[in-house]
């Protein structure tokens, strides 16, 4: 609407100028041999600020920014946690933030948690853990769009194209079309493997990247659910996967019970992994690459970050556990501290092994969950006590030791899912139930 408005008013300008100076184009430009401007030299003029128009117009065109998405888990494929196009939040009015709608999947008062949600095309995909159905909602208004009536839980969901997509404990990994209306029907769903699963699906390059409760990684054709090729991560039946796939060029990271494995993402049914970069303990969340690295926290508070081409560590520090997923932009990666408090490190590392934050937060007195990075600012969800209560904790991205929150913003419940910031809007999930949006008054 912005970019639209602004090529009206660009159009209408020139036309105006052209017409209403027309004189004083024609006394101040002399031509040879002549006391005015002739009917030619007027045309040349007037095609020269058209054609300055049309410059400027399509620049804007060019610089105009995507429409607000949230397309999958972590964002990207990557699983940066960034939205490098959000510019409406930022330090100066974040406080301004008031909830916008609320959306509830139980009554409020039980344990029904929520995944992360997807967006796109002015939808809100969301689903539900502790129902069956898959949700579709209006992203401005909380007005439910589309749903389906399935007979199990399904996982985050990821959107690309016509399509979203989400996988089910019922054993499936489903595709819908995104523009159905009342009651949905899957264009197709496909097992994966013998147990299903709650893992997000990655999207990447037409394909989709997901985990097992048979403990394999599984690729498949988002086109049509052709199962591409699989392989054994974790021990079969004693351990899911439950972490979204991190893809990065040819390459697909995988958090397991042992370490992080690298597959190649073009592969044969049982894949050889490319590397293994073991530790001692079991990663905490989703892997995610930053800077030609590969970064995961384990449970005991370790951060990891391992060459993506080689799986070498490049460098590891501490945090008090547990920590969660970590988000990372413009060289910084933030994490989650078992103190309640965010913690920063430089991507790159500090040019030895072991290495030391950038800063780290006051502890906020909240359990603090996985960050998300837009516009020069961290959200943190948080727990306050017990899972009715919780926030959304807004830091700036470049801050100093005791750093404090910019604001806490209340929540319907706790929030222990990614946000999703985007379009001005921030959209959280809740343990019960509930989903969240807050942004500016208009």
């Amino acid at each position: 609407m912005e970019v639209t408005l602004a090529l009206f008013q660009i159009g209408v300008s020139v036309m105006f100028f052209h017409r209403a100076n027309s004189s004083f184009i024609d006394r101040r430009v002399l031509l040879p041999h002549s006391d005015s401007m002739h009917p030619r030299g007027q045309r040349f003029l007037a095609g020269v600020w058209v054609a300055i128009g049309l410059t400027i117009l399509a620049s804007l065109v060019a610089n105009a920014a995507p429409a607000p998405q949230w397309p999958q888990y972590g964002f990207n494929s990557r699983h940066s946690l960034f939205d490098p196009f959000e510019h409406t939040l930022n330090r100066s009015n974040v406080a301004d933030v008031s909830l916008q709608w609320e959306f509830m999947t139980g009554d409020g008062s039980g344990i029904a948690p929520l995944g992360g949600p997807a967006l796109s095309g002015g939808v809100l995909y969301l689903a539900p853990y502790a129902q069956t159905t898959f949700i579709a909602l209006d992203a401005a208004t909380g007005t439910v769009r589309w749903s389906y009536p399935g007979t199990s839980t399904f996982s985050d969901p990821a959107v690309a194209g016509e399509h979203v997509y989400t996988a089910s404990l019922d054993g499936n990994l489903y595709a819908f079309p995104t523009d159905c209306i009342g009651t949905c029907t899957p264009t197709w769903a496909v097992p994966v493997g013998t147990l299903g699963t709650n893992s997000p699906p990655t999207l990447s390059k037409g394909n989709i990247y997901i985990g097992g409760y048979d403990g394999r990684v599984y690729a498949f054709d988002a086109m049509d659910g052709t199962q591409l090729w699989s392989a054994k991560v974790n021990p079969p039946i004693q351990d899911p996967l439950n972490f979204a796939p991190a893809v990065a060029g040819n390459q697909v990271f995988v958090s397991g019970d042992f370490g992080v494995y690298a597959f190649p993402a073009s592969c044969t049914e049982g894949c050889a992994p490319l590397w293994i970069a073991k530790t001692p303990f079991s990663p905490a969340a989703a892997a995610i690459v930053a800077d030609r690295l590969v970064l995961v926290a384990d449970y005991q508070g370790t951060i990891y970050a391992f060459d993506s081409a080689t799986g070498n560590l490049a460098w590891k520090g501490n945090v008090t556990p547990i920590p969660h997923a970590i988000a990372a932009a413009h060289g910084v990666a933030y994490l989650a501290s078992g103190n309640g408090e965010l913690v920063a490190f430089a991507t790159k590392g500090c040019g030895q092994i072991v290495c030391s934050p950038l800063w780290t937060s006051a502890p906020s007195g909240f359990a603090l969950f996985t960050p998300t990075i837009a516009n020069g600012l961290v959200y943190v969800g948080a727990l306050d006590v017990i899972y009715t209560k919780g926030d959304v904790l807004a830091y700036p991205a470049i801050c100093l030791d005791g750093c404090e929150p910019l604001v806490t913003l209340k929540l319907g419940g706790a929030n222990e899912t990614p946000i999703a910031v985007a379009g001005g809007r921030i959209y959280a999930t809740t343990v019960n139930g509930n989903v969240d949006s807050l942004g500016l008054d208009q």
